[in-house]
């Protein structure tokens, strides 16, 4: 019979299964997710019945990366509109924030009720710390379809903030684009993470930033590592006029058009657009190189902890391992469909594929 030697002919892989295993490793775990869900809908319900806090239909909303699902990591807070009455917009930002952390006082479960440190919420920390609520109050003038009026205390007014449509375009981009869009926005935030421990750009004006760059992306039948190194690229294209010039990018909000990186920093920026080259010329070369190279490269850009080295159903993983255990004696391969693992006698030593999320060893 006839050994099997893997990877002879192929030359570069998509990845896929890795692929695969690294979106189910940064994905906030479902314990995690339950406790936010289970938070946010006993203060929705404490909320409505609340006589020291008016509310109006349709009373509360999730906003925020967990309702738009594209949270990444632990979930560190759940955000939440609080529908108030149009009278309420007589009043000052200060007032209804203030008035509204009187009436989450004695929500069951919080040890923290905060207003100094937010500018349009109040901020509950529940028991325990496994969740934070920021509860913003809002006003919808024309539906909740339109832009809506929060308070900022900052500004001492009610501004414009749409947050339930630009998770409706951000809902229907991705679906019309094979559910792309929300896994790549996801990719950067965990990137944003494991290469700036400070000066991080925050989530939203990164979220808006790829998702308007995708526009120009063909992601039509292209493995997700490809569309990740075309994302890095067209990211950095767009900013590298300001950032050789030592300026800010303008980044416009996609539904009311103010400049959403007013309060970028230089310096951040600086940060930003330096780690996100060394990336997107690792991902280049990650692309164009064979199955063990390309691991190795991805596993620098995006974590070795949370970029498997070994994929479960990596045909080229298997092979490369094959390839080893045969080195070693004793282990051979059928031909057919799929490669089956068969042994001369049961004293020969068998390969075990492990398969733990976090195997971080390279392949072969």
């Amino acid at each position: 019979m006839d050994s099997f030697r893997w990877g002879q002919e192929a030359k570069v892989s998509s990845l896929r299964e890795h692929f695969e295993m690294f979106f189910g490793n940064i994905e906030p775990e479902d314990a995690r997710k339950a406790i936010a869900s289970r938070s946010a809908n006993d203060l929705r319900d404490y909320l409505e019945r609340a006589d020291a806090f008016t509310t109006v239909d349709p009373h509360t909303r999730l906003i925020g990366s967990y309702a738009r699902e594209t949270a990444v990591g632990e979930i560190k807070d759940v955000d939440l509109l609080v529908f108030v009455p149009r009278d309420r917009t007589d009043d000052s930002p200060s007032k209804t924030l203030k008035d509204l952390r009187a009436a989450l006082a004695d929500f069951p479960g919080a040890v923290s009720v905060e207003l100094l440190t937010q500018r349009r919420s109040i901020r509950v920390e529940l028991d325990g710390g496994m969740c934070v609520l920021d509860v913003v109050p809002a006003f919808a003038p024309d539906g909740t379809h339109e832009p809506l009026l929060v308070p900022d205390r900052l500004q001492s007014e009610w501004i414009a903030s749409h947050p339930l449509g630009y998770a409706a375009l951000l809902s229907e981009k991705n679906a019309a684009r094979q559910r792309k869009p929300v896994r790549l926005i996801k990719a950067f935030k965990h990137w944003r993470d494991v290469h700036m421990k400070k000066r991080r750009p925050r989530s939203y004006l990164l979220e808006v930033l790829v998702l308007e760059q995708l526009e120009s992306l063909d992601m039509a039948g292209t493995g997700i590592g490809q569309c990740l190194k075309d994302a890095f690229d067209a990211v950095y294209e767009r900013c590298r006029y300001a950032f050789e010039n030592d300026t800010v990018p303008r980044i416009a909000d996609p539904l009311l058009g103010h400049d959403l990186a007013k309060g970028w920093e230089p310096e951040e920026s600086r940060t930003f657009a330096r780690r996100l080259d060394e990336s997107r010329k690792w991902a280049c070369r990650a692309v164009n190189e064979e199955h063990e190279t390309a691991v190795e490269l991805w596993q620098k850009i995006l974590g070795d902890e949370f970029f498997p080295g070994y994929a479960n159903d990596c045909a080229e993983c298997e092979g490369g391992r094959l390839m080893a255990a045969e080195s070693a004696g004793g282990v051979f391969v059928t031909t057919g469909r799929e490669p089956r693992l068969t042994t001369l006698d049961d004293t020969r030593p068998r390969v075990k594929v492990p398969d733990g999320h976090y195997w971080s060893d390279r392949c072969g």
